[in-house]
């Protein structure tokens, strides 16, 4: 369905996020497969139109062990013409990269890494 070149040697997806009016707004994130769900600096929900800090907030664990507090929701996303649910945390963090977990996103798509080629090939599940 989609080959997607890595962004800066990092395997990366251009989707859209729905905001409080409906409409589809643009960003860049990393596929993470280690993360349980989607995270994003508080700066998106501001674009999206979503006051964070009235979402419930989860201690949230990385990779490298830090506990960090993320606002959590679900929100609809697009990537290409196939519009699917997401889990996601926003982050009072404004140097955070936005990266997409696997709760919503590897439900809908089959990811397969090519580290060779630098190339993420998502493909439908239906």
């Amino acid at each position: 369905m989609f080959d997607l070149p890595y962004y800066q040697d990092k395997p990366s997806v251009t989707l859209q996020l729905q905001d409080n009016k409906k409409r589809w707004r643009y960003f860049k994130a990393l596929i993470d497969s280690g993360a349980d769900f989607s995270i994003f600096p508080s700066r998106t929900a501001i674009i999206l139109g979503i006051d964070f800090k009235k979402l419930q907030h989860i201690e949230v664990e990385a990779a490298d062990g830090h506990v960090f507090k993320a606002y959590h929701t679900s929100i609809l996303a697009k990537v290409g013409n196939k519009i699917f649910r997401i889990k996601i945390g926003f982050v009072d963090n404004p140097q955070l990269t936005p990266a997409m977990g696997r709760a919503g996103f590897f439900e809908t798509f089959k990811v397969e890494f090519d580290e060779r080629k630098k190339v993420v090939k998502l493909r439908s599940h239906n």
